[in-house]
């Protein structure tokens, strides 16, 4: 069987990718494709999380509260036996796997070398899919997602663009793609530029569907955008109200917070924050030699001088000056409110 791996990166539409598959899960398996069945949404995260032996503190294994090795253990077990039952069942000609915390979150090799152990029990890896955002729109992506949950202790938000002391891994695109050739083959790498102007049809579904062959019919009338970032105006105050309620630590606080944002989110209808021009220079800059070796080695045939489109930013409505005052925002709310 033959085993088709989308590992994101993160912020590239992997959601949005994940969703249509599992939408269309039926379709897939009366072509011979089994995307398979997760209790984690449409994410195979719960694969990933069983390469993670002998790492209960990994963020992963934490955020699913697998921490002890026995309840580790176990949820493997349960996770295999699923996987296989319904293999058994289907007997496809191709597995189809989806998880950007494949490419963000597994920094180690031999980690990585383990999904790929866990994985080939049921066929080969005939290729991986990879999608690279340029960095500074990654962060600002990263930052309203922050926003929403309220968990922003890694970002300043007057300067969601800082100049880093050590690059992190998942800003880090040369070693984490440099782990995934060394561990699946660089022949076996799909590699794609998250960017309208590089992707077919200017959408990551439609692309995906181009190069993965997925046999589904994309009806990007209808299809539906995951994870969209918080209009630049309003973000500030949202990060605000958003670390206040997350400080309370009870459950009410937490529904609150999702009730304001989507009440704000539905009345804002803007892009996500960019800054002035000069910031994300200055940001890109920290990123541009790891940038012309992933050009030189895994775009080789990529027709232009950079990796990434150069920076474009209208100095007009740049984030933080561009934020609503309070009052404005409410009234805008309010506004919206009574129309609606």
């Amino acid at each position: 069987m033959k085993i088709i791996l989308h590992v994101g990166t993160e912020k590239t539409g992997s959601t949005s990718i994940q969703a249509v598959c599992g939408d269309n899960r039926k379709r897939l398996l009366e072509k011979g494709w089994l995307f398979p069945e997760t209790s984690k949404a449409y994410s195979h995260v719960n694969l990933t999380v069983c390469a993670l032996e002998g790492a209960p503190d990994h963020p992963v294994r934490q955020l699913y509260n697998l921490g002890e090795e026995k309840k580790w253990s176990d949820f493997c077990d349960n996770v295999l036996s699923s996987l296989e039952n319904q293999i058994h069942v289907h007997d496809p000609d191709l597995l189809l796997l989806s998880d950007e915390h494949l490419s963000g979150h597994i920094n180690n090799i031999d980690q990585l070398f383990n999904y790929k152990k866990i994985i080939e029990r049921y066929g080969s890896v005939s290729s991986v899919i990879i999608y690279l955002r340029r960095q500074d729109s990654l962060r600002l992506s990263l930052f309203s997602e922050a926003v929403k949950v309220g968990n922003l202790k890694n970002f300043d938000i007057y300067n969601p663009l800082p100049i880093f002391d050590d690059i992190p891994f998942r800003f880090n695109y040369i070693k984490m793609l440099d782990n995934f050739s060394e561990v699946f083959g660089s022949e076996k790498l799909i590699l794609r530029i998250f960017d309208r102007k590089d992707l077919f049809c200017g959408n990551v579904i439609s692309d995906f569907v181009k190069i993965s062959g997925v046999p589904i019919t994309v009806n990007m009338d209808i299809s539906r955008e995951e994870n969209r970032s918080i209009d630049a105006r309003i973000i500030k105050n949202v990060a605000k109200i958003s670390m206040y309620l997350k400080q309370k630590n009870n459950k009410m606080a937490d529904t609150l917070r999702i009730i304001i944002i989507n009440l704000l989110q539905r009345t804002f209808n803007g892009p996500g924050p960019v800054m002035k021009e000069c910031v994300h220079n200055k940001f890109m800059e920290q990123f541009e030699s790891q940038n012309n070796i992933i050009k030189e080695r895994y775009f080789p045939n990529l027709n232009r001088t950079e990796l990434f489109r150069p920076i474009t930013i209208d100095e007009v409505c740049c984030y933080p000056e561009c934020s609503f005052s309070w009052q404005k925002m409410i009234l805008e709310c309010v506004k919206c409110m009574i129309l609606t």
